[in-house]
């Protein structure tokens, strides 16, 4: 990830979270799994499971967009190197 999360990171770690609070890196997987879903996951329905503190929420989906747009980059890839229409 080329942009400073660490904000999100600090905000993630904070010993008054939960303990079932995600890391900052198991957020990352987390995020990652959904982008590779062969179907769509509606915010709606992944979001509060991260929470909704105002302050993360755009770290939060810029984070998601920047991995989704991994993803999609390597998929693209992965068909043009297959030949896959």
């Amino acid at each position: 990830m080329q942009d400073d999360y660490s904000d999100l990171d600090r905000f993630l770690g904070d010993a008054s979270r939960p303990t079932e609070t995600f890391t900052f890196h198991e957020l990352q997987g987390f995020l990652f799994a959904i982008a590779s879903s062969p179907d769509t996951v509606p915010t709606s329905e992944w979001l509060p499971m991260i929470g909704n503190d105002e302050e993360i929420i755009g770290l939060v989906m810029h984070l998601y967009n920047e991995i989704n747009l991994a993803v999609l980059g390597a998929a693209q890839c992965d068909a043009a190197r297959l030949r896959i229409p």
